[in-house]
């Protein structure tokens, strides 16, 4: 019997990982096994979307850390050449291993200072937010592309939004450009080596966001058995025009690739930012001013271009019209990276900052070992130093209490009071008869009773002064036994 349920349980477990892993897959993956494999790590890696007005959009981010992202500069409103700021934004951000989201609102944006709405080119903006969470991390984000094994594209969404809560993460992998993206983009064409291109569409989460499919969100490198953030979604090329519900093979994706605008986020957020790289000789391009090349040729005829949040319509449309006007452009750095030999997870900082996690995590969550062995001594020494304070303090109280309200004291000195005073007896009046004192002593006054009918308070306190414990009722025995208890 037990052996039976054991074997049922197996294949309900073996029942519930195939349900799982085959949720996390799309069509068009390469290998189906390999695909789950790379959903389950994607869902190990943070990521997320952008919410405009409580909506949540086509637009992923590429997360630095718990308090800046990338973000496609055309995925933000405009307003008279500026940033629209009566749009709220805000980031709703997959915590990793679990299914549940975080949700911060924006608190800056930096548009790239050479954005070009018409030809998509430096389709790049920061956001800044605060998470509200005491624990820090951060990315890797990917650079040196070619000791990439492959490019892989994902897409995220929050199934509910109520709950905040999570769909599994979709995903798609394509080896290489092919000869159309070229072809279809003179941009793509002037910049190969900063973007990443494929003809692999997604269906959308819900026909009311958008009745075409969409292009996958994130492109990720995968370096050995890891992957690691390297671009976000930038635009698409109908070839003869129309829009994302045309023909999937005349339609190819855009996607920048990040690394070359690290130096240019460390400049804009002032602090560091970390990325993964497989040859010791491989930094970030140094200029935070980076722009990519002009594109050598026009705009093929036909072919349209599309860009945005394709779920806040449902249909692809042009939007060359929406022309910003460039904002302030960071301060400059003398800052330039430099090449380490000793790790392949490296930091690009404008402050010393020491590295933090292994790069095998793809993200990296909680303070260092370094932080948490100075915490935890910090935290143990004060709560220490905070202890033998009160102690001392209260035991000093105490000790003030006995000494004005000794009741040991108390009763001796009224015992000798008691004795010393005598009956009552006024100078100048005669004594008391012989009845009541026989024979007193040294003419002293004699006591206020007789001594075989003191009451029996007396007793107990002439028994304090031999320290009686047996017939005292102050039990000195008891009193040490509730100061040990005290102390400790």
């Amino acid at each position: 019997m037990i052996s039976t349920l054991a074997a049922a349980r197996r294949g309900i477990v073996l029942l519930l990982a195939l349900l799982h892993f085959s949720g996390r897959t799309t069509a068009g993956s390469t290998d189906p096994a390999n695909s789950a494999d790379r959903a389950v790590d994607l869902s190990k890696i943070k990521g997320g979307i952008l919410v405009k007005d409580g909506k949540q959009t086509s637009c992923g981010l590429g997360l630095i850390d718990n308090m800046a992202s990338f973000v496609s500069a055309d995925c933000l409103d405009y307003k008279d050449g500026k940033v629209d700021q009566d749009t709220v934004y805000e980031v709703y951000i997959d915590t990793g291993y679990d299914a549940t989201a975080s949700r911060a609102t924006v608190q800056n944006i930096t548009v790239h200072p050479k954005y070009n709405p018409s030809t998509m080119a430096n389709n790049v903006a920061l956001i800044e937010f605060n998470l509200g969470s005491s624990v820090s991390w951060y990315n890797y984000n990917a650079i040196g592309r070619k000791s990439w094994t492959e490019i892989v594209y994902a897409q995220r969404y929050i199934a509910d939004v109520n709950n905040m809560a999570w769909a599994a993460p979709q995903i798609s992998s394509q080896a290489s450009s092919d000869a159309k993206c070229s072809s279809l983009s003179s941009l793509f064409d002037s910049n190969q080596n900063g973007a990443s291109c494929n003809g692999v569409l997604t269906t959308s989460p819900s026909p009311d966001m958008s009745k075409c499919n969409v292009p996958y969100q994130i492109a990720y490198a995968i370096i050995g058995k890891s992957l690691f953030p390297a671009g976000i979604y930038s635009y698409s090329v109908v070839e003869g025009g129309g829009d994302l519900c045309s023909n999937s093979s005349k339609i190819r994706n855009y996607y920048t690739l990040v690394d070359d605008y690290l130096v240019f986020a460390n400049v804009a957020l002032n602090r560091t930012v970390h990325y993964y790289r497989t040859e010791n000789t491989t930094v970030p391009q140094p200029d935070p001013n980076y722009a990519m090349a002009e594109p050598s040729a026009a705009q093929p005829s036909g072919a349209a271009l599309v860009a945005g949040n394709y779920y806040s319509r449902q249909t692809g449309t042009n939007f060359a019209s929406q022309v910003p006007t460039p904002i302030a452009q960071p301060t400059s750095s003398s800052m330039t990276p430099q090449a380490s030999s000793s790790s392949k997870t490296e930091q690009i900082s404008s402050s010393s900052s020491p590295d933090r996690g292994s790069p095998d995590e793809g993200s990296v969550e909680g303070l260092s070992k370094n932080e948490v062995i100075i915490v935890a001594v910090s935290c143990s020494v004060g709560s220490l130093l905070i202890a033998l304070i009160l102690f001392f303090v209260i035991k000093q109280w105490k000790a003030s209490l006995r000494r004005r309200h000794d009741p040991f004291k108390e009763a001796s000195a009224q015992l000798i009071l008691a004795e010393g005073l005598g009956g009552a007896y006024v100078p100048g009046h005669e004594r008391p008869s012989a009845e009541v004192i026989e024979d007193p002593i040294d003419n002293q006054p004699p006591p206020a009773y007789p001594m075989d009918e003191r009451p029996p308070e007396m007793a107990h306190l002439r028994n304090r002064d031999t320290h009686d414990a047996f017939d005292s009722d102050f039990n000195y025995n008891n009193h040490i036994h509730i100061s040990r208890n005290e102390k400790n």
